[in-house]
């Protein structure tokens, strides 16, 4: 699963992965919940959030290219028995429903 976090603000301390590692993210349950059903799941901060350069906020084109580029990356990532042909579910609340819509939308 391909999961687009929502917004929880502009600044790098704001970063979905910040949140999910301190345990602080509104997000843990239905990531738990794909996780409990045996689900493989990818996140993405999104580009220039966590990261050097600016966030693009709503940006559903980059928003969308960041979760496909989060789930191949989990898909080739050594040590995995992911299957580069299952399917791939997007999931995403506020900024990240854009996000998977957008990645929804991508060839």
């Amino acid at each position: 699963m391909g999961y687009a976090v929502g917004s929880q603000g502009l600044g790098d301390a704001c970063a979905g992965s910040k949140s999910l590692i301190n345990g602080s993210s509104y997000e843990i349950a239905p990531i738990r919940s794909a996780l409990d059903r045996g689900w493989a799941v990818a996140i993405s901060d999104y580009e220039g959030l966590g990261t050097p350069g600016m966030h693009t906020y709503v940006v559903n084109r980059s928003l969308g290219h960041a979760v496909l580029d989060s789930v191949r990356a989990a898909v080739r990532a050594s040590g995995t028995a992911l299957d580069t042909h299952a399917p791939v579910l997007l999931w995403g609340y506020s900024e990240g429903g854009g996000a998977a819509a957008a990645a929804s939308l991508q060839p």
